[in-house]
């Protein structure tokens, strides 16, 4: 029994979740379009010279909402969700405050590995023979963000942007192990077949508790036709409580079924994670005109370092690099504040640990209109493709839409135009 054990537990270290494989959840704060810049917490800061929030007599509340499905050459999963949730109001003329609220990572989804994977007898010290097995798996949770920002516009030139975050949520992972028997028999052109007999199965289930906090601070600089962008993000402990459904009694226990019911949330691992500098990013924004832009973005995420005690595999650095084409046109000539806003872009996303190295790359694509009322309304697509070579997953490819809604509305407080 404690041969089960053991396996148990290390195909939980080695066989997450596809959509869970960074331990957290998959990070899908960069999957909606409003979360470029903190200095820009909306599309009217920035589409054109038409028209400028900038005059500390108008707020903007902006809503976002998307839908994602992927498939490989085993599956096909959909979701939906919240993405952004944002509202922009005015100290004074220079000075915009914004209070928001995002997902950062998720994970809904039930998935099952179809195919075996094997331990051959020296994987383990008192296994006497391989075994296959396979897991169902079904996650459920993430960590949400919500946020503060201040965003001021110290001359012409120069704008500070900053953004305190406080992250909460939680993730519930079960899996359902199935361990197999292999027999071997020849077939009459002596060839070897290889025959699964279902040995047992085994429940196991966690719970992660998260909660932390993390500082952002964000520069924009014109110069001439440009947009300077530099930001670093400082990330508090973030703090996990994981409570696992296992304790070290149960290898007494003389059949799967007293494992089963001996397995109580009595294990509760607490840690914290380091803090330290977890995000920097350089923007450049080249204006062609009033109305077409090009904005190029380099983007460096530094992995999370956890406690080996939460049973998933390391968080991996990633690097990305996007690279987008902005054009704004009237609808009508008797009105700026009519507009109809295009973007196309190009991302690239680049990730190594120790055994593989992965890549996110594709296409997105922005169709927004801006009317009399001011009301904004917007459509976003965006079609990509994602590799798994150190889980030894096939490719993933997805796409997301994204429906934006901004509503620009005079600020009530008086005071804040003089």
């Amino acid at each position: 029994m404690k041969i089960l054990i053991k396996i148990c537990f290390i195909v939980s270290i080695i066989y997450p979740s596809y959509i869970s494989m960074h331990g957290f959840g998959e990070y899908v704060e960069d999957n909606y379009s409003n979360s470029l810049f903190i200095t820009e917490p909306s599309p009217y800061f920035i589409e054109n010279n038409f028209s400028s929030i900038w005059k500390g007599t108008e707020s903007a509340l902006n809503v976002e909402y998307n839908y994602r499905t992927s498939k490989s050459d085993y599956f096909t999963l959909s979701e939906s969700y919240l993405a952004s949730l944002n509202y922009a109001f005015p100290l004074n003329k220079t000075t915009y405050c914004s209070i928001g609220f995002n997902p950062y990572t998720i994970s809904d989804v039930d998935f099952y590995a179809n195919d075996y994977s094997y331990l051959s007898a020296n994987q383990i010290e008192s296994l006497d023979f391989p075994i296959a097995y396979n897991v169902l798996y079904n996650n459920d949770g993430g960590i949400s963000k919500s946020y503060l920002n201040l965003s001021t516009k110290v001359s012409d030139k120069l704008y500070l942007g900053f953004k305190y975050s406080f992250l909460f949520g939680n993730l519930d992972r079960n899996k359902r192990i199935r361990l197999y028997d292999l027999n071997y028999s020849l077939d009459d052109q002596g060839q070897v077949l290889t025959d699964y007999a279902l040995n047992d199965s085994i429940i196991i289930n966690s719970t992660n508790e998260y909660s932390g906090s993390s500082f952002q601070i964000e520069s924009k600089y014109k110069i001439e036709k440009f947009d300077l962008f530099m930001s670093g993000t400082y990330h508090f402990p973030l703090k996990v409580k994981s409570k696992f459904f296992f304790n070290e009694g149960v290898g007494s226990m003389q059949n799967l079924e007293q494992i089963q019911t001996y397995f109580q949330p009595n294990q509760i691992v607490n840690y914290e994670n380091e803090a330290y500098f977890k995000n920097f990013y350089l923007g450049l924004r080249y204006k062609m005109d009033d109305i077409q832009s090009l904005l190029f973005k380099l983007d460096k995420n530094r992995a999370f370092s956890y406690n080996e005690n939460a049973m998933y595999l390391p968080d991996i650095d990633f690097f990305s690099a996007n690279l987008s084409f902005n054009s704004t046109s009237k609808i009508f000539t008797i009105s700026n504040l009519n507009y109809i806003n295009y973007k196309i872009g190009l991302f690239y996303k680049a990730t190594e640990n120790s055994n593989a190295s992965d890549y996110d790359y594709g296409i997105e694509l922005d169709y927004g209109i801006r009317l009399l009322d001011k009301n904004y309304f917007a459509l976003s697509f965006k079609f990509g493709e994602k590799s798994y070579k150190y889980i030894d997953l096939d490719n993933e490819r997805y796409y997301l839409i994204g429906f934006k809604i901004e509503n620009i509305e005079e600020w009530f407080l008086k005071g804040v135009k003089d």
